[in-house]
């Protein structure tokens, strides 16, 4: 790359481009070359896909910092110099927190302003996913610059909308269970509620999944309308091994254990769980003491592999094929 290329742009909170840009939804079965850019904690990721198919795709480093005033003072290769003009941008994103969401905004914000040709932007854990809609965060992306024809956003086992400026497009880890169900050899797949359920058993079927399926959910006590225990509600876990699979671990695992313990009652001969999504505030000491074999996340938190404990009972599955393919 040439001196001239290799030349960044400097912007801080107020100093963002405001010019037009061409951003176009993308077609499932078209074939793009991409500009990458990542977020903190999602270089490894983005290198993995320029390395898959080299020469198709570039990776372009940002320089995140802050000013003395502590507004953000962001390094965006390739806008200065014009190397993104009628480019596919590709931004696979961390957003984890307000913090972080500002600071990726105003990098998709500049790189939308110097006029690329198509705005993709890959956030696999989308904020607001852990209380049931990730729909305000994906509203915040929809106003970045455009040209009146939407980017994309893809997220994973979430729910979303947004806004005229963008086009969610929700995908699904079914094809990475899908693997850790052969590889582990796992021959039941169990939902701990109907909201689980419908978020994973159309999408496990349309990946080849063909294991049986148990669903449980929770019943108010006919007396104390407070207490609820955990049913088995559909299938049978009797002589299986069972992959318990939700969207989110969230601080505590109580609701996984009682439900793994249910499965465990109705003659499961081993439970492990899968989350797509492990929040950094996870008690991960709590499965010392829990009937839950082992624990599987994917890496779509850029925390996940710092938080989670060194330990064989835990295991990161890396989603990067899955993400590759869905772009």
């Amino acid at each position: 790359m040439s001196r001239m290329g290799r030349r960044m742009m400097s912007f801080g909170a107020g100093g963002l481009l405001a010019t037009g840009c061409g951003i176009y939804a993308i077609s499932a079965k078209e074939k793009r070359s991409y500009m990458v850019y990542a977020a903190p904690g999602m270089e490894e990721m983005a290198l993995k896909l320029v390395r898959s198919e080299p020469g198709v795709h570039r990776y372009m480093p940002i320089q995140w910092g802050k000013n003395e005033d502590g507004s953000d003072n962001v390094n965006v290769q390739g806008i200065q110099n014009g190397e993104v003009l009628n480019e596919n941008v590709l931004f696979l994103a961390a957003l984890t927190d307000n913090e972080s969401v500002l600071m990726q905004y105003h990098a998709m914000s500049a790189l939308c302003g110097a006029v690329v040709n198509s705005m993709t932007v890959v956030a696999p854990y989308m904020p607001g996913t852990s209380s049931g809609d990730a729909s305000n965060t994906a509203q915040l992306l929809s106003s970045l610059p455009n040209c009146g024809t939407p980017h994309r956003i893809i997220s994973y086992d979430t729910v979303m909308s947004c806004g005229s400026g963008a086009k969610a497009d929700v995908k699904s880890v079914a094809p990475v269970i899908a693997s850790l169900m052969k590889e582990k050899k796992f021959n039941c797949i169990a939902f701990p509620s109907s909201e689980a359920s419908g978020v994973y058993k159309e999408a496990l079927h349309l990946a080849g999944s063909k294991h049986s399926v148990v669903r449980c959910d929770r019943k108010s006590d006919e007396i104390i309308a407070a207490k609820t225990t955990v049913e088995v509600l559909e299938g049978s876990p009797k002589g299986m091994h069972v992959l318990l699979v939700d969207t989110v671990l969230q601080k505590n695992n109580k609701n996984l254990s009682e439900v793994s313990e249910a499965l465990l009652n109705k003659g499961a001969l081993s439970v492990s769980v899968f989350c797509t999504h492990a929040l950094p505030t996870h008690d991960w000491a709590a499965y010392n003491d829990s009937t839950i074999s082992k624990v599987y996340v994917s890496n779509s938190h850029s925390a996940t592999k710092t938080s989670i404990p060194k330990s064989p009972k835990f295991e990161v599955v890396d989603m990067h094929q899955v993400v590759f393919k869905d772009i």
